[in-house]
Formats: structure tokens, C-alpha cells, sequence
């Protein structure tokens, strides 16, 4: 019988391996993005700030499940079916992660920080790098805490556009553990 790691012929190392890539790297790019995104909806007032942000409280309200099939179809006609980045890709614009970083922002950043900045001769890029960012960074570390959790335990989108079980990520293979309903390995579900 092969048992162990292998789980019964499935390869969980390998799965951890994919869940770890993935939930990385949607996590680094959801909290820099999103963080770029905030910095600019709260530190700079253009024509149409609000409205593009009413668009984010729109989408916040959406239920991901609604918009499976739509999504499954945009993968496939952009050539990504079986692939990482439909997993990873989307992370970059994370609305939850956007709306509480703004919300962070206008409520412990002064506008006169920002001024002062300009006034010595920084550039746009460098006063967010240089003195937003860190001073944004234990809302980032949260919302990058919730982002991890939410990429390494999502289920329904790696089951709609993964196919290759080398590509499956970890929640995919222990479901895979629970394929029949006469036996089951429960050893090796609950490890």
C-alpha cells in the first residue's frame, strides 16, 4: 500500500509546494498593489475618485461564486486554463484589501506629511516607498495575514481552472483523499 506523504498515491508535498507559491505570491502582490491603489485613492483627488470607488464597494458586494462561470470563461479565452496565474493574477486587485488600507490611510496619514515631502523635492513613487508605505505596513501585515488564509484555503476557483493534479493545490489533493463513500482514509485525511 503506498501511504505516507504520498497519501494514498497523491502527492502532498507537492501540494504544499503549490499552495505556498500561490498563496505567496497573491499575497505579496495583493499587499503592494492594493496598498498603491489605497495611497492613491486617499492621497490624490481626481475627476471620477469617488465613483471608481463606489465601483470597489460594488464589487466588494458581489458574491465570489456568482461570477465563477464568467471568470472560468475569461481564463480560458486568455489561453490560462491549467495554469497558476488565474490564482495568483486576480490577488493584484483585491477590493476588501484596497477599502481597508484607504480607510487605514485617511485615518492615521496627514495630508501635510505628503506636502512637506513634495515641498523638499521627492518624487511621487519615493514618498510612497519612503513614508507611506512603512508607516502603512501594520495594515498591510493584516490585510496580508487574511489574504494567505484566503489563498491557501480556496477551493473553488483552483478546482474551476486547475486540471493537471500536479498543478492541484493542497485543500484539492485532501478533498481528493475523499473521494468514496465506502472507504476512507481518515489517517491520512485528518494528517
Amino acid at each position: 500500500a503506498n501511504t505516507g506523504l504520498r497519501g494514498g498515491g497523491l502527492n502532498i508535498l507537492r501540494g504544499f509546494f503549490n499552495s505556498a507559491v500561490i498563496a505567496v505570491s497573491s499575497t505579496v502582490l495583493a499587499g503592494y498593489f492594493s496598498a498603491l491603489t489605497a495611497w492613491g485613492f486617499s492621497m490624490y483627488k481626481f475627476k471620477g475618485n469617488k465613483i471608481l470607488f463606489g465601483v470597489i464597494l460594488a464589487v466588494i458586494m458581489i458574491p465570489p461564486t456568482v461570477s465563477v462561470i464568467g471568470f472560468y470563461k475569461l481564463i480560458v479565452n486568455l489561453g490560462m486554463y491549467d495554469t497558476w496565474w488565474p490564482l495568483i493574477l486576480p490577488a493584484i486587485a483585491s477590493p476588501y484589501t484596497v477599502f481597508f488600507l484607504r480607510q487605514y490611510i485617511q485615518s492615521s496619514f496627514h495630508p501635510a506629511l505628503l506636502e512637506a515631502a513634495r515641498i523638499d523635492g521627492a518624487k511621487e513613487l519615493y514618498i510612497f516607498h519612503k513614508l507611506g508605505l512603512p508607516l502603512i505596513t501594520p495594515a498591510v501585515a493584516t490585510m496580508s495575514i487574511f489574504g494567505f488564509l484566503t489563498s491557501w484555503n480556496n477551493y473553488l476557483i483552483p478546482l474551476t481552472v486547475l486540471n493537471s493534479q500536479e498543478k492541484y493545490t493542497l485543500p484539492l489533493l485532501i478533498q481528493m483523499l475523499n473521494t468514496t463513500t465506502y472507504y476512507r482514509d481518515q489517517g491520512a485525511l485528518y494528517a
